[in-house]
């Protein structure tokens, strides 16, 4: 039997950790316990496209990764948060909410990201990475916890594969009046 080289055997034991984390979460249906009970949609599979360290987070829709020994800026696909960091633009409704959000939910934490086809390899006019981000202990769809909690809102401007899913996610937190769409916020 052939030894498998350190990076493989830790990316083979990574990706089986995420699936038995996928697998565990999906049984007993942890992600729709929240306060989200109406939602009724199917949470995407994914084929993990590496597991990496969150080294810092920028915003509420973008982190900083430590991707093959560097640190690289990753957009998550799909939503948009309230700038906080944007030079020239003032601090949006919530932006502050949705950037503690993401940091409590990655702080120290490790995660697979998966790219879309459609945007493999594609970076955004500011650099920046784009992906579909999981947190890996549990597997937690962060660009849908974003949109289900309030803190985001779904990217319409270009079309992904979870286009119409971020967008029934989005439509049920504000009918719940999570987040951004709790009137008494404003």
């Amino acid at each position: 039997m052939a030894k498998a080289s350190g990076s493989r055997m830790i990316r083979n034991t990574a990706t089986a950790t995420f699936i038995v984390g996928l697998a565990v979460g999906l049984v007993s249906n942890n992600y729709l316990k929240g306060d989200l009970t109406s939602l009724t949609t199917v949470i995407p599979s994914p084929a993990p496209d590496g597991l990496y360290k969150v080294v810092r987070v920028v915003d509420g829709d973008t982190v900083v990764l430590l991707i093959n020994g560097k640190n690289e800026k990753v957009r998550l696909i799909g939503v948009d948060t309230p700038e906080t960091v944007a030079p020239g633009k003032p601090v949006g409704f919530y932006g502050h909410e949705a950037s503690l959000f993401t940091s409590n939910l990655l702080r120290g934490e490790m995660v697979f990201i998966e790219y879309d086809k459609q945007e493999a390899g594609v970076e955004d006019r500011f650099g920046r990475e784009l992906a579909y981000l999981y947190r890996a202990p549990d597997s937690l769809f962060v660009n849908i916890e974003l949109l289900r909690q309030g803190y985001a809102k779904a990217y319409r401007k270009k079309s992904h594969r979870y286009s119409k899913l971020f967008e029934q996610v989005e439509s049920e937190a504000r009918a719940l009046h999570k987040g951004l769409w709790d009137e008494k916020e404003r």
